[in-house]
């Protein structure tokens, strides 16, 4: 039980850490660095990781069915398998995670 209240709050704290960094880029007008872009999805797996482990030893138990299941897993393995396909179509990883686009809010050509 220690581990999950430890594990939350890293979660906690990285997540406050990357959503000020990106706050603080966008308002500046700069893209996200690949660092940042890799820190939301260590954010993103460590909620699921952890919400998947409580589940899993019944610390917060999901009820979910068969089908509901077969679906979550279904729709997580697709979203890996496209950001997987958008990095080998762009031949990038910086490309399809940041550090790569348009700067946010520098809309003068438009």
């Amino acid at each position: 039980m220690l581990v999950f209240y430890i594990a939350t709050a890293i979660l906690l704290s990285l997540a406050a850490y990357v959503f000020y960094k990106t706050r603080s880029l966008y308002e500046r007008g700069r893209t996200l660095p690949a660092s940042i872009s890799i820190g939301w999805l260590i954010v993103d797996s460590l909620d699921v990781l952890i919400v998947a482990l409580s589940a899993a030893y019944g610390l917060w138990p999901l009820s979910l069915n068969g089908a509901v299941r077969t679906v979550g897993v279904a729709l997580a393995l697709s979203g890996a398998a496209i950001v997987l396909a958008g990095m080998a179509e762009f031949r990038s990883a910086r490309r399809v995670l940041g550090d790569g686009g348009i700067a946010p809010h520098n809309h003068g050509d438009l």
